[in-house]
């Protein structure tokens, strides 16, 4: 109850109450239980903050949060109050301030009750950083916060802080992992089905792509934002994501696009009186026209730039706008105005870096003289932690920064020399197909003009000489009984062509064997066999099983080629007088071998003559082989393997 009446006394002030007066309205209630006490405090600061009351807030925050410092038994109620004392410098807009005791805080939270406040205060946290651009330390609060929320399997939460780890990295412009980020959080927006984060996402990939300049990309995922904006009817964003749009155009030189798009975006600002980026939608207009080389509508836009953000006091957009005009001025040669908003130019530059450093003074003062009320030995342990920390999170940053780099550029140089390994052997792979090719067609070209030839041998100048040959037998029998001698050389002319015409049949088989076109290619080869070596008194045995059936013509005219240039070889070279020859299938393969008992070769000497060159063509085309190699008994021996289906 004491509690309770003590808040109520409490919510009786103004949100402005003053520390002096704090002091003297605690005396009135010095029985008061000091945990009901201070937290009805704190609670009052929490009310204080939630109606943006920060200098309400404040002094109470801080009385709460001196008088349970040192008290073990009031702990938690010592980090509820050093929570709302941060909250309070945010709501006064002093973020060195609150950035500083909200770290504070984070270090305490850890076994407390007040534990899963952590989350909160990372958002804080991350939120101060990225004001003051300060994007590594973001992302190390943005991870820590990614664990809890996925400890917690809040897929908002996840899909939110995995996105914003690629805005920070976007803004350290490093775009290849800003866009992995991104793509990351994509799924996780799709799960819920939240197409308004989804939306921002595809169009942090297109700004992200923009500065990689793969503008292709960009124009690709801005398309993609376009479509769930203009779903959602979200005028704000539709002109946010076109003005993107026209920028990227703008660095490609596609200035007609760029135009049309930065015109279209800047008329929905105006729509909604967007005043804070309608001046740099319209600066990005005037830079479009001087691209184009429109001086007059170039000056237009940019003055009126310039005339929007010094109305709107925004120093960055009117330092901007004068280094457009200074530009513009440049490019068209008139010299002594880029020179005056040059200098405008540079004055505005100057002043935003004293405001700048101003404002770092003024946060450093605020700093200081709230520091010196605290207790230094207790703050001055807690910094030099917190600083420890960093430390070791840079450190460790770093090694990992330096043990990815590592990785990525050992993995990206193995892949390269694997690419080009790879397309080395497919163009050598390439080179051994057509060589393939070629040969195939040239020997199957060969193939077809010995057919023809032997065709005409034997239908054509064979039948003739058959012709003639009767023709003159007629003739000397015609002739006998008139004159014996021109009778005898009719006989003479008729045993010419007789023999003449043997020869003529006998290159016509050799050149395709009537046989091996009629019969196939085991007679081809025994009547091969039989006039190629019986006749010149070499003995031969020739064995075949397995062979039951036709072969392809292709594999059994290259067979009996091979087989014909082995024995040929024989015959030249070996003075062998017994030859055999096997002819099976074994295992999808058909194997011949032939072996003689000559005086043998020397293989690696004989190995790129011609003879040998031509079964080995023949063979390339089948994916086959040829192996020659003493033979046991002397000699010889030539294993021919051809693959068959």
């Amino acid at each position: 109850m004491k509690k309770v009446y003590f808040a109520a006394l409490l919510l009786c002030f103004t949100f402005s109450i003053k520390a002096s007066q704090l002091d003297s309205l605690l005396k009135r209630w010095e029985n008061v239980n000091d945990s009901a006490k201070y937290d009805s405090l704190i609670m009052f600061a929490r009310d204080c903050v939630i109606h943006s009351k920060g200098s309400g807030a404040l002094p109470i925050a801080q009385y709460a949060y001196h008088q349970t410092l040192d008290d073990q038994n009031l702990t938690d109620l010592n980090v509820k109050a050093h929570f709302y004392l941060a909250a309070a410098y945010a709501e006064m807009n002093e973020q060195d301030s609150s950035l500083h005791h909200y770290l504070l805080v984070l270090n305490k939270v850890e076994g407390t009750k007040n534990e899963g406040w952590a989350p909160h205060i990372y958002k804080n946290i991350t939120w101060f950083l990225i004001e003051k651009g300060e994007y590594e330390k973001a992302i190390d609060y943005f991870l820590k916060s990614l664990k809890i929320a996925e400890k917690e399997r809040d897929t908002l939460l996840i899909g939110v802080y995995t996105s914003q780890i690629g805005y920070c990295y976007d803004r350290l412009r490093e775009f290849n992992k800003a866009i992995s980020w991104q793509k990351k959080a994509l799924p996780l927006f799709a799960q819920i089905k939240d197409s308004s984060l989804a939306g921002l996402t595809y169009t942090r990939i297109g700004i992200a792509y923009d500065g990689l300049e793969v503008y292709d990309s960009a124009h690709y995922y801005n398309g993609i934002a376009l479509t769930y904006a203009e779903a959602r009817k979200d005028s704000m964003d539709i002109g946010v994501i076109l003005s993107n749009i026209g920028n990227t155009y703008r660095k490609q030189m596609k200035l007609e696009e760029a135009l049309k798009a930065s015109t279209k975006a800047l008329q929905i600002k105006e729509q909604h009186d967007e005043k804070f980026s309608q001046g740099l939608t319209i600066m990005n207009i005037g830079k479009i026209y001087r691209a184009m080389g429109d001086f007059e509508k170039s000056k237009e836009f940019l003055q009126r730039g310039l005339r929007i953000s010094q109305a709107e006091n925004h120093l960055k957009y009117i330092s901007e706008a004068f280094h457009g005009l200074y530009e513009l001025y440049r490019d068209f040669n008139q010299y002594d105005s880029a020179l005056h908003y040059y200098i405008a130019y540079d004055e505005i530059e100057d002043s935003l870096y004293s405001e700048k450093k101003k404002a770092q003074i003024t946060n450093l003062e605020a700093k200081y003289e709230n520091e010196k009320k605290e207790r230094m030995i207790a703050n001055q342990n807690v910094v030099l932690a917190e600083k420890e920390h960093e430390l070791a999170i840079r450190q460790r940053m770093i090694f990992v920064l330096l043990a990815v780099v590592g990785l990525v550029l050992g993995i990206f140089a193995f892949a390269y020399q694997r690419y080009k390994n790879k397309k080395q052997q497919e163009l050598q792979q390439l080179k051994i197909e057509q060589q393939e090719t070629l040969l195939e067609a040239v020997i199957e070209a060969q193939e077809e003009e010995r057919k023809r030839i032997a065709k005409d041998l034997h239908d054509g100048i064979g039948q003739q000489l058959s012709g003639l040959k009767m023709g003159t037998q007629k003739l000397s029998r015609a002739l006998k009984s008139k004159d014996q001698e021109l009778a005898r050389e009719a006989d003479e002319l008729a045993k010419i062509i007789s023999e003449t015409a043997e020869d003529v049949r006998g290159l016509s088989h050799q050149m395709m064997p009537r046989a091996l076109m009629e019969v196939g290619l085991i007679d081809a080869l025994e009547d091969m066999l039989s006039k190629s070596l019986k006749a010149g008194g070499i003995n031969y045995q020739f064995e075949h099983f397995g062979l039951n059936e036709r072969l392809p013509e292709k594999i059994e005219i290259s067979l009996y080629r091979i087989a014909q240039e082995l024995v040929n070889n024989i015959i030249k070279h070996s003075e062998a007088t017994e030859v055999q020859l096997q002819l099976f299938k074994n295992k999808g393969a058909l194997i011949m071998v032939v072996e003689d008992n000559g005086k043998g070769i020397n293989v690696p000497q004989n190995t790129d003559g011609h003879g040998l060159l031509n079964i080995r063509s023949r063979l390339n085309s089948f994916k086959g082989e040829v192996n020659l190699s003493p033979s046991p008994n002397s000699g010889t021996l030539a294993t021919v393997r051809l693959p068959i289906k």
